[in-house]
């Protein structure tokens, strides 16, 4: 019988750490199945991504006037790619929508076209 471990137990993992353990293996085995086009833009969003909140790329520092603490706070990548970074993008982008929308009643629907008659419209 295997013992449960508690998520406390486990080592969180993240898209950013996938990234950095992963980035190498995946541009020897696949970069040239990416377009032309969009290498140059995959290329700087992972690499934004990997550099979010590392001091080494510009950092904020915070020092206590009473005992003179410091605290550094490495600056964010502003990146839609980034997890943390895209949550505020969405976040803004979703504020900006709501103010758009119009005071009435709403339905939201989703149409799907079937697949049999998908790229002969």
């Amino acid at each position: 019988m295997s013992k449960k471990v508690s998520m406390k137990e486990k080592e969180r993992i993240t898209v950013k750490q996938i990234f950095k353990e992963h980035w190498s293996q995946f541009r020897e085995e696949k970069w040239k199945g990416i377009p032309l086009d969009m290498q140059k833009s995959v290329e700087e969003s992972v690499t934004k991504m990997l550099g979010c909140g590392d001091p080494k790329n510009g950092y904020t520092k915070y020092v206590c006037t009473e005992c003179g603490e410091e605290k550094v706070v490495g600056f964010t990548c502003k990146s839609r790619f980034c997890n943390p970074c895209g949550k505020v993008y969405i976040e803004n982008w979703v504020n900006k929508q709501v103010e758009n929308i119009i005071e009435t009643p709403h339905r939201h629907a989703v149409f799907t076209v079937p697949a049999e008659i998908r790229g002969k419209i």
